[in-house]
């Protein structure tokens, strides 16, 4: 009971509730980028469950097994309502492209998975 309570205050204090889900997200889109400002690969898919929030670390799993960990770069999130734009935050059911810089293509395959630990997102505009 006491350790419970601990883990509770700990997230508490870092503005994660107690009943925070963890964010997964299938891939269903790579593309690379070969511009002047951004190179490197993007990521898309719809989240599935939970939230990430720009600088979160995330994990691309392909049949389980760790392939790449990141820092989240939300780069797009389609289908803002008019007036909405992103504000480093994404959440279930919302289609998301990641930008990984200097990644190359080979190295995440359609059907992987993006797994992260809910632990920065706080209440967003749009939720």
């Amino acid at each position: 009971m006491i350790l419970r309570t601990i883990i509770l205050a700990g997230l508490l204090a870092t503005g994660v509730s107690a009943n925070a889900t963890d964010f997964r997200m299938k891939i269903d889109r790579i593309d690379e980028l070969n511009g002047i400002v951004l190179r490197g690969v993007s990521i898309t898919g719809t989240a599935e469950e939970g939230c990430i929030s720009h600088d979160d670390v995330f994990v691309v799993r392909r049949n389980g097994k760790e392939v790449l960990q990141a820092v989240a770069r939300i780069l797009l999130v389609e289908d803002l309502r008019e007036g909405e734009e992103v504000d480093g935050e994404a959440y279930a059911g919302e289609v998301i492209s990641f930008y990984l810089p200097d990644m190359k293509k080979e190295v995440v395959q359609l059907g992987d998975f993006v797994t992260a630990k809910a632990t920065k997102c706080k209440k967003s505009k749009r939720r």
